[in-house]
């Protein structure tokens, strides 16, 4: 079973585990410094999967209090405890070198509590609040729609439009920090999530034949050849409305034909399906780690490739190395994991 309470399905959680590798590689020096190619290629989709991921997932017919309940443990209790760690070190090397310890203190208790990229250490953990405030949001959503057209997925489909339309509309006039908890991109998220939900059976079981995967793969191709637009969510940037969502709606659809092909072969999806089913702990420890070792690397070599592809394969390896230790020990694993996920 999944944190959610659903079913695992196989194709999902290897979808999951390429979105992780996609997010890490993302986040590697040598891909997003400067930004090109490969960076634009991966962010134009990497995040909307997630959140269609996640739609997929949702419980239905659960009462958002009920999912509050669940999944604030699963989602704030580990960024509450790594963000607070992080706290706690930073103050105690400012009390160590005579630096003003409380003042420091204070500036990370209110980022952790604004919890967008840009107020955090480690920006990627803006993900998991804004996933609990979207995932509740949407949720009401499916609720209310259910109620006004019960058990039927076209409402909540086209609603997508309206939300899209209006995510790009505040991006546009929105500050790079946006608002608490990313309150800004929930009009975004919610589609991802509303999409995900609705086409939940096609994502669990793509069937896409060989050629219509192709041709899917051609035109994300060709757009990003001719248009080569992106998106970056925790920098507030779309790119061309209509051209980035056909993007991310290609990149999408062509991660779950792969996704469905690999799951077939043990000796891959293994692997991919294991770093999908923890997914968290790669998220919540790759950036740290993959800096360091990218700086470590390129202190002992020299050579910028060779500290891409070490730190690349350390920060999706570690994170796991960590979680599977932190699972030994009755504090650590009350503290990080979420209650579903915790050995019996």
């Amino acid at each position: 079973m999944s944190t959610t309470g659903q079913p695992r399905n196989l194709t999902i959680d290897v979808a999951r585990g390429l979105g992780m590798l996609a997010i890490v590689w993302g986040h590697n020096a040598y891909v997003h410094n400067p930004p090109g190619e490969v960076f634009r290629v991966l962010f134009s989709f990497h995040v909307p999967l997630f959140f269609c991921l996640a739609g997929a997932m949702l419980p239905t017919g659960t009462s958002v209090f009920t999912l509050l309940a669940r999944r604030s443990q699963a989602l704030l209790q580990p960024y509450a405890v790594v963000l607070g760690t992080l706290l706690l070190v930073g103050a105690a090397k400012q009390w160590r070198s005579g630096g003003d310890w409380a003042a420091h203190a204070l500036a990370s208790l209110q980022g952790m509590a604004w919890g967008t990229g840009s107020t955090l250490p480690w920006p990627p953990l803006w993900f998991l609040p804004h996933l609990l405030l979207a995932s509740a949001a949407t949720v009401l959503w499916l609720n209310a729609c259910n109620r006004l057209q019960p058990g039927r997925a076209t409402l909540p489909l086209l609603t997508t439009l309206p939300l899209l339309a209006g995510g790009w509309a505040a991006l546009a006039h929105m500050a790079p920090n946006g608002l608490p908890w990313s309150l800004d991109l929930l009009p975004l998220s919610m589609a991802c999530m509303l999409l995900g939900h609705a086409v939940r059976t096609r994502m669990a079981n793509p069937n896409l034949p060989l050629p219509v995967l192709l041709c899917l793969a051609a035109a994300f191709a060709t757009l990003h050849g001719v248009w080569d637009d992106t998106i970056d969510l925790n920098l507030r940037h779309y790119g061309q409305p209509l051209v980035a969502t056909a993007q991310a709606l290609l990149g999408m659809a062509c991660v779950m034909g792969l996704a469905e092909r690999l799951a077939r072969l043990v000796s891959v999806a293994k692997p991919l399906a294991y770093v999908g089913r923890h997914s968290l702990a790669v998220l919540l420890f790759h950036v740290w780690i993959q800096d360091m070792t990218t700086a470590a690397v390129l202190k002992a070599t020299q050579h910028s490739a060779l500290a891409a592809a070490v730190s690349f394969a350390v920060a999706c390896t570690a994170p796991l190395l960590i979680w599977a230790l932190a699972a030994r020990w009755t504090v650590s694993r009350r503290l990080l994991m979420p209650s579903a996920s915790r050995p019996r």
